[in-house]
């Protein structure tokens, strides 16, 4: 591609990197090095490395002027929630098609964009091409590997949105678009990972996916990936297990599939790591943000409640506690609408099943009751985050259970006389009292007045 004649850019390239100081050089002449009959420009987004990796992508720039086109940070944005390239990268776009690769991967083929951008232009109704990578691991943990397989993209070379819901199939830096979201960037949502899958699915539902089987470039796998560690450790649940869950919550708004279950999924295993971490800000955001998926995975804890024969207390038994150091349990009473009591009990062991006994004498007042199990920090209530809630019917000294109890229950709310009634009412009892009364009143009146009352003469 000449570098002097006035450009009409074809491609554009979207890099962003951040510390990628050992990588970025690779990743650069992988650009530099393209063979194409078309204009194409990088355009690279630094989020204020500290590495040296600016330095690097400045010596590029000033050697390629009309090639890269950096933008250096001097304050992270990422840290603070911004997707970089849709807000720095993606306005600048002044091509036709549009590829993608992160500073820590490079490409292999100096020939990738134009056989790509060869598919696309004889392909009018496809709107992705993507190809095999080779992936690598820095720590050689592992052997290299291809990816996809054939099995995992389906035995197929042309694909649909349908079979991307299904898994990505997509390395990033196999990918090129005809690009859809010019002056349209706000269609894509914040606060969301993976962005590059959610780009992928939004490309697929304007045309087809075509696959060419060439390895044409290297996806690098190391410690300091944006998605290393994904599903698995602490910290990739800490840095983006609820952008995951937001990435399943927006996909399912957009294209109309059910992702429930791997959003309860990624909630119960936020929950836990949350709570062995400490993590209590990031337990708030969660519940506040997802409330239903928080709900719905309170049940991170299997517990039991069981009174003892005696009547003289509850038995509450924790399975599942061995991330979890200490517990308070809040009692709620449905009509005084406030805590009565409040309990502490540690686990320093982190055992995985826990007991405490409550006192039954807590437990005075007829009606529905909550007891609020939650993980405490410090013993400060105030910290402390909810991880399950139970309803238990109390009347007159005892427990019920099932729905036609707690039916009865709130009856017995609306009619003051029918809990004294029940409590006291036998049937034999009430049979003799009557014929007793009634022989009484017999006895009392005179017959001529039963005479009379039944027609009778005198």
């Amino acid at each position: 591609m000449s570098q002097n004649k006035e450009k009409n850019v074809k491609l554009s390239i979207c890099c962003i990197t951040y510390n990628h100081s050992q990588f970025i050089r690779q990743a650069l002449e992988g650009f530099v090095n393209q063979k194409t009959n078309f204009e194409f420009e990088v355009l690279i987004y630094d989020d204020a490395s500290t590495d040296g990796n600016q330095e690097i992508i400045r010596e590029y720039a000033e050697k390629f002027p009309n090639i890269i086109k950096p933008i250096l940070q001097t304050e992270n944005q990422f840290s603070k929630g911004i997707y970089v390239d849709k807000k720095f990268n993606w306005p600048r776009i002044t091509g036709e098609y549009v590829a993608l690769c992160e500073g820590d991967d490079f490409w292999t083929d100096e020939n990738k964009l134009q056989k790509q951008v060869d598919f696309l232009d004889s392909h009018k109704d496809y709107t992705v091409c993507f190809h095999t990578v080779k992936m690598i691991w820095e720590n050689d943990s592992h052997n290299e590997s291809y990816f996809p397989t054939p099995e995992y993209r389906f035995n197929k070379t042309t694909l649909s949105i349908t079979d991307l819901l299904k898994q990505n199939f997509i390395q990033t830096n196999s990918v090129v678009y005809r690009w859809q979201l010019k002056n349209q960037e706000a269609l894509f949502p914040e606060g969301i990972l993976p962005c590059d899958y959610f780009l992928h699915l939004l490309h697929a539902s304007k045309g087809k996916i075509g696959f060419l089987s060439e390895v044409m470039s290297v996806y690098r796998k190391h410690d300091g990936g944006l998605w290393a560690g994904c599903g698995q450790t602490d910290d990739w649940f800490m840095r983006a297990g609820i952008p995951h869950i937001a990435f399943y919550s927006e996909v399912e708004k957009k294209f109309y599939v059910d992702k429930s279950n791997e959003r309860v999924v990624l909630a119960k295993n936020c929950i836990k790591v949350f709570l062995k971490h400490a993590a209590f800000e990031k337990l708030k955001y969660l519940n506040d943000t997802f409330p239903a998926e928080y709900l719905s995975a309170l049940g991170v804890l299997d517990c039991k409640i069981i009174p003892d024969e005696k009547g003289n207390f509850l038995s509450i038994e924790l399975n599942g506690t061995k991330n979890f150091k200490e517990f308070q349990i809040a009692v709620w009473h449905d009509e005084k609408q406030q805590d009565l009591k409040w309990f502490h009990f540690d686990n320093e062991q982190f055992s995985n099943c826990v007991k405490y006994e409550l006192p039954l004498s807590d437990f005075h007042i007829n009606g529905i009751y909550q007891v609020h199990i939650y993980s405490a920090e410090n013993g400060v209530q105030k910290d402390c985050i909810l991880i399950n809630s139970i309803d238990i019917n109390f009347l007159d000294g005892q427990i019920l259970n099932g729905q036609q109890e707690l039916q009865q229950t709130r009856l017995q709310k609306k009619h003051f006389f029918l809990p004294i009634i029940r409590k006291h009412f036998n049937f034999k009892k009430t049979i003799y009292f009557t014929f007793v009364i009634f022989l009484i009143i017999l006895l009392w009146i005179r017959p001529s007045d039963v005479f009379s009352f039944f027609g009778g003469k005198q």
